[in-house]
């Protein structure tokens, strides 16, 4: 979970306190609410009818909801097939037994980088060895 407010960050605070007013005045004054389900589900539609009736300036007056429509959505692409995996860079020297070591486990490189410093990019299901940007070596699993 993001923080928005985080420590040591004094300007944090104020981003995420100054729209409060707007929405208590906005959403919460003279409503009642039956359950948090029910509080969400009006939150939902609220949201959606306030950005579409609003207008903007920089837009020419129009709404920021019809103006996404008509220029964006033909350029929003579908999401990629496989979800996005981040991955971790870090360097490794190669030791005199021809291994490396990720995390806690040992992986072996070729044995002309014995002494040498490697580039490493480590995901959930593959660790990449780099040396002199160019890869030498890949292993499944990590």
């Amino acid at each position: 979970m993001v923080d928005p407010a985080r420590a040591a960050k004094p300007k944090d605070k104020p981003r995420v306190e100054r729209p409060m007013p707007y929405v208590r005045d906005s959403f919460w004054r003279g409503r009642k609410f039956t359950s948090i389900d029910h509080m969400q589900a009006e939150a939902v539609t609220w949201n959606g009818a306030d950005r579409r009736a609003g207008k903007c300036r920089p837009l020419g007056g129009a709404a920021p909801t019809t103006a996404f429509d008509a220029l964006e959505t033909a350029e929003l692409l579908p999401l990629p097939p496989t979800p996005f995996m981040p991955a971790r860079r870090s360097t490794a020297t190669v030791g005199p037994d021809i291994h490396i070591k990720v995390g806690r486990t040992l992986y072996s490189v070729p044995w002309k980088l014995i002494g040498r410093r490697v580039d490493l990019r480590s995901t959930a299901t593959m660790v990449q060895v780099f040396h002199d940007a160019q890869l030498v070596k890949t292993h499944a699993g990590s």
